[in-house]
């Protein structure tokens, strides 16, 4: 999720934009057609078919690739956005998203000049109770899978507040009942919890010398 207001109008305009991230604000606002926002999203949508095979590669690197540090960090988590906001949309209409994917990602490396091989195997259960999480930590770890499912448990205002204590305190995170109540009271403008993006990876390339 990234709330950046001081910009051009988009998929949505500045008070849309304004309204949707405003923790104070009712669904209902009036500021906010909902319509025409889905209605501009689909049409955004049909304009990816334009523009993937169309948009020329100075363009796309103009967009995607900014000289200013801050301006990719938020590129970078805003493309993230994008991605889950497809991928949410894949799951509602129970598409095909391995094929979706790796098709995707197939031909734009070759748009690339590259030649890419991928591999992706989507594994879909229903969310655990607080109970059955708890089982599969003590089973698998605290593992990428299972933080995500905590932290979509910590947002899930039906689970008992007790049980998530609970379970977050055997995890080494200190919360107590009332900390996890408190935040379910705490107003907040988002249906679903935003998305952590890594924007900056550090890495040492590897010494491509070798000995003879």
């Amino acid at each position: 999720m990234t709330p950046e207001h001081n910009h051009p109008a988009g998929l949505l305009t500045a008070a849309e934009r304004q309204s949707l991230t405003d923790p104070e604000a009712s669904t209902t606002d009036s500021t906010v057609n909902y319509q025409r926002v889905r209605d501009r999203l689909r049409a955004a949508l049909k304009d990816c078919q334009v523009l993937y095979p169309t948009l020329r590669d100075t363009d796309i690197a103009a967009v995607f690739c900014p000289d200013n540090e801050r301006e990719q960090q938020i590129i970078k988590a805003s493309t993230q956005d994008a991605l889950g906001l497809l991928t949410l949309g894949m799951l509602r209409n129970d598409d095909l998203i391995e094929i979706r994917i790796v098709d995707a990602i197939r031909a734009a490396a070759l748009a690339s000049g590259e030649m890419a091989t991928v591999e992706l195997e989507l594994f879909r259960d229903p969310m655990p109770t607080v109970e059955q999480f708890h089982s599969h930590v003590d089973t698998d770890g605290l593992t990428k899978t299972t933080l995500a499912a905590y932290e979509q448990l910590l947002w899930e205002s039906t689970a008992a507040p007790s049980k998530i204590a609970a379970v977050s305190n055997e995890l080494g995170f200190e919360m107590s009942a009332a900390d996890i109540q408190a935040a379910y009271q705490t107003p907040s403008p988002f249906v679903r919890p935003p998305q952590a993006a890594v924007v900056q990876i550090d890495a040492t390339q590897p010494d491509e010398t070798t000995s003879k």
